[in-house]
């Protein structure tokens, strides 16, 4: 099966979805049961972004930030520098950085790959020529609700 061509095969993700996944919340029981079926890709900027807001999260939901950094970094995830969707990086900016800047590399990749976006910001990517599904909409999708 080639990249793009399910809906569930790969997923471009957003760090919502990653900072879920290391506190341990629903969107870790996603990565779980698509491990070795899906693959899962985002950008260097949301993985930043993750790391950033870990600590606070962590704090929060009180759980040690090792712990959530190992859950993280456990993750089966491709993390893609900006060079690998240079080609895709200005329809992206064309298409939502009036919404968001922020997430214009996450659309670009999303458009390289030909793959939908995982993410609890949809309204973001509304129009922007992408298929994406909240966490919500991957569990009822997948069946785990």
């Amino acid at each position: 099966m080639k990249i793009g061509e399910n809906p569930i095969d790969c997923l471009v993700v957003d760090a919502n979805a990653l900072l879920q996944a290391a506190v341990g919340g629903r969107s870790l029981l996603i990565f779980r049961h698509l491990e070795g079926k899906s693959d899962f890709h985002t950008t260097v900027s949301a993985f930043e972004e993750v790391l950033e807001y870990l600590p606070y999260l962590s704090a929060k939901k009180n759980v040690a930030l090792g712990d959530t950094l190992a859950a993280l970094y456990n993750l089966p995830l491709k993390v893609h520098t900006p060079d690998i969707y240079k080609e895709t990086y200005t329809k992206a900016w064309n298409k939502i950085h009036s919404k968001d800047v922020d997430d214009v590399p996450l659309l670009a990749l999303a458009l390289f790959l030909k793959a939908p976006i995982w993410t609890n910001n949809t309204k973001h990517f509304k129009d922007c020529g992408v298929e994406f599904y909240s966490t919500f909409e991957l569990f009822k999708k997948l069946g785990l609700d």
